[in-house]
């Protein structure tokens, strides 16, 4: 195939990835959601000041995020 590039996808929930946040992956206003990293090293809580999301760090793996904006579209 000239100009194509064919790579093997890779499951992104095997045992070898280790930078696992679970947590919900849309998040509704107002509402308070939990998010845990299950990684092997130990890592940063961090978020972008342009988003308007609240947060507290409950512990080095674990954050709770309130989206605290509307939301109309």
């Amino acid at each position: 195939m000239a100009g194509g590039l064919i790579v093997q996808e890779e499951n992104p929930n095997t045992n070898r990835i280790e930078n696992l946040i679970t947590g919900e992956t849309f998040i509704k206003p107002k509402g308070v959601y939990e998010y845990k990293y299950t990684g092997l090293t130990i890592a940063t809580w961090s978020i972008d000041k342009k988003y308007p999301i609240r947060y507290e760090i409950v512990d080095e793996r674990t954050i709770k995020l309130q989206w605290d904006s509307n939301y109309s579209g």
